[in-house]
């Protein structure tokens, strides 16, 4: 495969998970459905309180562990 090919599948999965995690917490708000309005609050909430998972989701949302080349998910050769 070659770089740009490489480059152009990460960026893919990187912008696609993305996409997908805002399109999902943008339906939520604009939902009549209140058990799923219900859970994204306690979700936010608990983000919010919780430093260490606050600190995971910002991580997440900067580098993707899934885009990470394999060395830094700790992976061998």
């Amino acid at each position: 495969m070659s770089p740009p090919d490489h480059y152009d599948r990460m960026r893919r999965a990187d912008t696609t998970s993305r996409m997908l995690a805002v399109d999902l917490l943008n339906r939520s708000l604009l939902s009549d459905f209140l058990p799923l309005q219900g859970a994204r609050a306690a979700g936010l909430f608990l983000i919010e309180r919780i430093a260490p998972l606050r600190r995971a989701v910002m991580r997440e949302g900067v580098s993707p562990w899934a885009s990470q080349p394999s060395l830094m998910r700790g992976q061998e050769l």
